[in-house]
């Protein structure tokens, strides 16, 4: 055992058990008569004890936890700066934007300002009550809890204004005494019994109050310890967010493929942080190029797994044999092992050979291959078959196509034709060819980018409900 962890439980508990000291001076007893009456009051003797000993409690344990600090740390300039803790790695409110902060300390100010009118009501006895007494306690009241916002780990400098707003807020009487010159107003005139009787019920009402203020606060810390929490979550699933994103980005092309036969681009914008689908390009040899363009079910982190998976078995197929019919078998079984029966991958698959001058096309429960003739026409290809890891059973094939200089394929996945505008209307796979037939004259990136930007202008926005991917590949010659 670490030889100075009682010593730095000691010192904890002390600085615990201080203020608790304190706080006893100001508690609430029953007297003789059955009736609530405050410590301080009735035996002021015992209550100045309790409150000596808090005292001497922070203090012991204050300079107890600074002894035990490397001596590198003692450095008093340094309590005026941010002091993260190495296991605390997120500061809920140090990673707040200012505005953001800001906006959570007016909430927080407006919360805690209900102290003010409750800490008045405690202490007005039969005296009425001053607007501007009530004034001063209600912003220092919602000062002391918007100072926990806006200086978070800065310790020492929290508890000196957590300090002086708890002053005010207590002194408030006095100063409203000291700016209107107002003489205390008198008490009611009462008989000895009847005071007696008031001073009780005003004890009562000290008791009444300090109970919602101990709920209002312990609601509060609560809050922060919850928020906090869930902050602590939040980093680590966005830091694993954006670790698998980055991931799924570095598998994609991230440059327009030039072979000596055609050029080829393509884009892909995820529903969610990760998406599901993918695409890719392989040169295979000078003159052969496969294009791959697939969709798995579902846009979370799974499906990015799922998709990068998907890749991996793709390129290693490739180096086997790279026709449509046996890549797709091999896939379907690939996955059908790695995946469950909730999860599939639909997939567009195009090879092209320059020295057949022809175009091999295979579709696993994918939209169709647009092909637009340099002549003018557009066709659509599609195989018809099960997703892939849907059934081992599945047997694929393939289709082929004559092809030549100035011809257009292009491949995409249904979260571009089932973008949708706001008043529901899809954007349809008639529009795609439409787009398609006026973009064939471009380049591959441009046609790309166009037809990308032909739909994001149709739906008004820049992120769809679904992933959305697009390849185009231009025949060169």
């Amino acid at each position: 055992m670490n030889p100075r962890s009682p010593l730095k439980f000691l010192s904890r508990f002390l600085l615990v058990a201080g203020p608790l000291f304190i706080l006893l001076s100001l508690s609430f007893h029953f007297n003789s008569n059955g009736n609530l009456r405050i410590l301080w009051r009735d035996n002021p003797l015992l209550a100045l004890t309790f409150v000596a000993a808090g005292i001497v409690m922070i203090g012991g344990g204050w300079m107890l936890s600074r002894k035990l600090q490397p001596e590198e740390q003692r450095n008093p300039i340094k309590i005026f700066r941010s002091t993260k803790s190495e296991k605390a790695p997120y500061d809920i409110f140090g990673e707040m934007e200012t505005a953001v902060r800001v906006r959570m300390g007016v909430a927080v100010f407006l919360t805690f300002s209900i102290i003010g009118p409750i800490t008045t009501l405690m202490s007005s006895s039969t005296v009425p009550i001053h607007p501007l007494t009530l004034l001063i306690g209600t912003i220092a009241s919602g000062g002391i809890g918007s100072s926990f916002v806006f200086f978070g780990r800065r310790r020492i400098l929290l508890v000196i204004v957590f300090l002086l707003f708890q002053a005010i807020n207590m002194s408030a009487p006095q100063i409203t005494l000291w700016l209107t010159e107002a003489r205390t107003s008198p008490l009611i005139e009462t008989s000895p019994e009847m005071t007696e009787r008031l001073k009780d019920v005003d004890d009562q009402r000290k008791a009444v109050g300090a109970l919602a203020v101990l709920l209002l606060v312990s609601g509060y810390l609560t809050w922060l310890l919850v928020l906090n929490k869930e902050g602590n979550k939040r980093v680590r699933y966005q830091t694993e967010i954006h670790l698998a994103r980055d991931v799924q980005q570095q598998l994609l092309p991230s440059e327009i493929l030039r072979t000596s036969s055609c050029e080829a681009f393509g884009i892909t914008i995820p529903a969610a942080d990760v998406g599901g689908d993918y695409f890719d390009f392989v040169r295979i040899t000078d003159d052969t190029a496969a294009f791959v363009a697939a969709d798995v079910s579902g846009h979370s982190i799974g499906a990015g797994i799922l998709s990068t998976m998907t890749k991996s078995a793709l390129r290693t197929q490739l180096l086997h044999d790279p026709s449509p019919v046996a890549l797709l078998n091999s896939l379907n079984a690939v996955l059908c092992q790695i995946s469950d029966k909730k999860t599939f991958v639909t997939l567009g698959y195009v090879l092209i050979d320059r020295n057949t001058q022809r175009v091999r096309i295979a579709t696993a429960g994918h939209p169709p291959v647009i092909v637009h003739s340099a002549q003018g026409g557009v066709q659509e290809f599609r195989t018809q078959s099960l997703g892939l890891g849907m059934h081992q059973q599945s047997r694929y094939a393939e289709i082929s196509h004559p092809i030549e200089a100035g011809d257009v394929v292009v491949m995409y996945t249904d979260g571009v034709i089932e973008a949708t505008n706001n008043a529901g209307e899809q954007f349809g796979a008639e529009r795609l060819r439409d787009t398609v037939a006026s973009v064939a004259a471009r380049d591959a990136q441009e046609a790309t980018e166009q037809i990308m930007s032909a739909v994001r202008n149709f739906t008004g926005r820049e992120q769809f409900s679904d992933d959305a991917t697009i390849v185009t590949i231009r025949i060169t010659q």
